[in-house]
C-alpha cells in the first residue's frame, strides 16, 4: 500500500543527545520505505522521555493486526508495567488481587450457602488481599483505562488472557506460531 499510496501516517522520531534521532513509532513503515527506495519519509519529531517513547512504541505495537494472543498479552503487561512503574510480575499479581477481591466481594454479597468459603479461609483471603487498591484508586482506574483503550476489560483480560503466560514453553511457542488457538 505504501508503494501505491505513500506513507499515510508519519513516523514518530525523537532527538537524542548525540545529534541523532531514534525511531519511536513506524518501524514497519520505515522498513517498507527503505525497501521501496523512497527518498523522503514523513516524520513527526517529538521531545520524549525514555518512558514516553516506550509507551508510544508499546501502544503502536499492540495495535498491529498480526499479533497473536500471547504477544498481545505480554505487550499489555509490559505497557501496564511501564505506565505504573511496576515490574511485570507485580502487574500480574495486582490483576489477580483485583480479580480475587471482586470475586470475594461478589460472594459476600450473595446469601450464605453450604458450599461457601469457610470462615477461616475467608479470613486468610482478607489478610492476603489487604494491599489491593480500592476500586476508585488511581492505580485501578489507570489499569481499567489502559485496557479499555486497547479493547479489553480488565476482568476478562485477567481471567482469559493472563493465564496464557503460565503455560509451558512448548504450548506458548505453538500459540505464538498459530498452531493452536488460545481458547483451546
Amino acid at each position: 500500500s505504501i508503494e501505491e499510496q505513500g506513507i499515510l501516517e508519519p513516523l514518530i522520531i525523537r532527538p537524542l543527545p548525540n545529534s541523532t534521532y531514534e525511531l519511536v513509532a513506524g518501524e514497519r513503515r520505515y522498513r517498507a520505505a527503505v525497501e521501496l527506495n523512497l527518498k523522503e519519509i514523513p516524520v513527526v519529531i517529538r521531545e520524549l522521555t525514555d518512558q514516553q517513547a516506550l509507551l508510544i512504541t508499546l501502544t503502536e505495537n499492540l495495535q498491529r493486526d498480526d499479533l497473536n494472543p500471547v504477544e498481545e498479552t505480554e505487550g499489555i503487561i509490559e505497557l501496564l508495567s511501564v505506565s505504573l512503574e511496576q515490574t511485570s510480575d507485580e502487574i500480574r499479581q495486582l490483576l489477580y488481587q483485583m480479580k480475587n477481591a471482586l470475586e470475594r466481594n461478589q460472594k459476600q454479597s450473595l446469601p450464605a450457602r453450604d458450599n461457601d468459603i469457610p470462615n477461616g479461609d475467608l479470613a486468610q483471603s482478607d489478610a492476603r488481599d489487604n494491599d489491593i487498591p480500592h476500586p476508585d484508586s488511581p492505580t485501578e482506574q489507570q489499569i481499567q483505562s489502559l485496557l479499555s483503550q486497547l479493547g479489553h476489560q480488565w476482568y476478562s483480560f485477567t481471567c482469559n488472557r493472563l493465564p496464557l503466560l503460565k503455560l509451558p514453553d512448548d504450548i506458548l511457542e505453538a500459540l505464538r506460531q498459530g498452531l493452536i488457538e488460545y481458547t483451546k
